[in-house]
């Protein structure tokens, strides 16, 4: 059987994205013939932990190496602190602004040194490492640099190339370099949607025949789809629940939605009374409650912070319709949201407010309508998903493309292909 390293920085108990992608992927490789081998820190500075997941990377990934070093634990308890501690806080807020390529960086020398352990004791084919943190790719590339062994950097977000995290100019001089560096020891990258890889093209960043697109891929079992017992709910069965799970931030924001719900009941004033927001999973709603105050609709709405992970899936299946989201910049056309694919798990009507890949996916697999960040418009797509909500049926054959059995087959075929 081949063999491949998997670094990521997120791995269970962490509920960060790239856990998802590599636990659903990851999973199958076996089958396909490859053994993967994953390499991940011990200690992580880690906003989100779901405890769940850790019987799935136990019961299918038998060769995980946490490092670990007394730098590692220094930073990741600083971090922990910062938001009870004044000089943690100051602290961290120096080290995002001056570390290089991100405050990440206090796991790299630790893992190259565990890295080259297992390439050389186990006969590693292929080195693959999951985009950000952009640290992971610097220690990716040393390892393939110094063995030989075929790098495929895996981006699930751009790094230099993005316009979404704006850092200093000097800072962003000194990453392109860097990330010029890295992406000469790749034999490939893949990213998450096709817009993104065409990005890397465009801006002469890597050679189109090594550009892949391997997207995020729904997973029943890894998904908690009818597994477990809901701890607690917070819907009302006696309304139309719309279920948004996750979390907003720069110009992915529901101002317009709420507004376009404002116009909705201003026009139907009884359905008020029927229908239900929730909005659960966000750290802060601050700016979005007074947005719902100001529209006249706060008692249509219900907020919640962070749940498990098997609840919120749960809890989408019980929903009525669910929100998704992404910016209004046109830049946001290159991401395809994670949380698109545990909607489509669930098999529930998505509005989609936004532009890209998203629209293509839900339209082809008849599970939705999308609409632009315009609340006349959102109105009227609202209403009319609502009026017609059982035509939306989830293409069960189509949906098959997304499975992660079949991702993981054109994730083995990047493998084969850049394997020596």
């Amino acid at each position: 059987m081949k063999k491949v390293l998997i670094i990521t920085y997120s791995w269970p108990p962490s509920n960060e994205s790239a856990v998802h992608r590599v636990l659903r992927l990851g999973r199958w490789l076996p089958k396909h013939g490859w053994e993967p081998y994953i390499l991940t820190p011990r200690d992580t500075i880690c906003a989100r932990k779901d405890y769940g997941n850790i019987i799935f990377s136990q019961k299918y990934f038998k060769n995980v190496k946490a490092t670990d070093s007394k730098v590692s634990e220094f930073i990741v308890k600083l971090f922990e602190k910062r938001n009870t501690n004044i000089i943690a806080k100051i602290t961290a807020a120096i080290l995002y602004r001056i570390l290089v390529p991100d405050v990440y960086i206090h796991w790299v020398i630790p893992g190259i040194k565990d890295g080259l352990t297992i390439i050389r004791e186990h006969n590693i084919d292929v080195i693959w490492a999951t985009l950000n943190p952009y640290s992971t790719g610097l220690m990716a590339a040393y390892l393939a640099k110094k063995t030989g062994v075929p790098l495929l950097i895996d981006y699930r977000d751009p790094w230099t190339l993005s316009r979404i995290f704006k850092i200093s100019y000097l800072k962003q001089r000194i990453n392109k370099f860097i990330e010029k560096k890295m992406l000469e020891q790749a034999s490939a990258i893949c990213t998450t949607s096709k817009p993104m890889s065409e990005l890397f093209v465009t801006n002469g960043y890597f050679n189109k025949d090594r550009v892949f697109t391997i997207t995020n891929s729904v997973d029943d079992e890894l998904q908690h789809i009818g597994q477990y017992p809901i701890h607690k709910t917070f819907l009302d069965s006696t309304k139309f629940n719309i279920t948004h799970i996750g979390t907003f931030y720069g110009d992915r924001q529901p101002f317009e939605f709420i507004k376009a719900l404002a116009l909705i009941v201003e026009k139907m004033p009884d359905l008020r009374k029927k229908i239900k927001v929730n909005f659960l999973g966000n750290g802060k709603y601050g700016d979005i409650r007074n947005y719902c105050n100001e529209c006249k609709v706060e008692d249509m709405f219900f907020f919640e912070g962070y749940i498990p992970y098997s609840d919120s899936m749960i809890i989408l299946s019980q929903s009525d319709l669910l929100l998704l989201l992404n910016g209004v910049a046109k830049h946001n056309e290159i991401y395809i949201p994670g949380k698109l694919f545990d909607y489509l798990a669930v098999k529930k009507p998505i509005l989609f407010i936004g532009n890209g890949q998203p629209t293509e996916i839900i339209s082809e697999l008849n599970i939705g309508e999308s609409t632009d960040q315009d609340a006349l418009k959102i109105s009227q797509t609202l209403l009319k998903m609502i009026q017609n909500l059982k035509t939306y049926h989830m293409d069960e054959h189509k949906l098959k493309k997304y499975s992660s059995l079949t991702i993981s087959k054109q994730m083995v075929h990047i493998l084969e292909k850049i394997k020596k």
